[in-house]
């Protein structure tokens, strides 16, 4: 039940948010950066696609929000960083959803093949 209700808070989250008239060219994950700048329908549409690639849900339509804010954030400073001449490019990733505070707690798997989590 908890699924469903996510889900349908998703599709209304994402129903509201493509109700507005965008002309910007649909864009995939792999080609934002070649954008100037992205439109909130672009940012809705890269986050939705994220979603679904890394089989995402959240709590509450407020957790999406926030989530995918941070996610905004994270395609700003990637085409930000990748403008500069550094040696090596930046992307997102499965993590592009989660705060500093949040990566910084890591998963280590034993010889047993089990988990653990400890903050670094």
């Amino acid at each position: 039940m908890k699924l469903l209700s996510t889900v349908v808070l998703m599709m209304i989250f994402l129903a509201s948010a493509y109700s507005v008239v965008d002309e910007s060219p649909t864009i995939t994950l792999s080609e934002f950066e070649s954008y100037p700048t992205l439109s909130e329908a672009s940012v809705d549409k890269l986050f939705h696609d994220w979603m679904l690639e890394h089989n995402r849900t959240y709590s509450s339509s407020n957790e999406m929000k926030k989530r995918r804010e941070l996610f905004k954030k994270k395609l700003e400073h990637v085409k930000e960083f990748n403008k500069g001449n550094h040696s090596y490019t930046i992307g997102i990733n499965q993590f592009s959803d989660r705060t500093e505070e949040e990566l910084s707690v890591s998963c280590v798997e034993d010889d047993d093949d089990n988990y653990e989590w400890y903050f670094q």
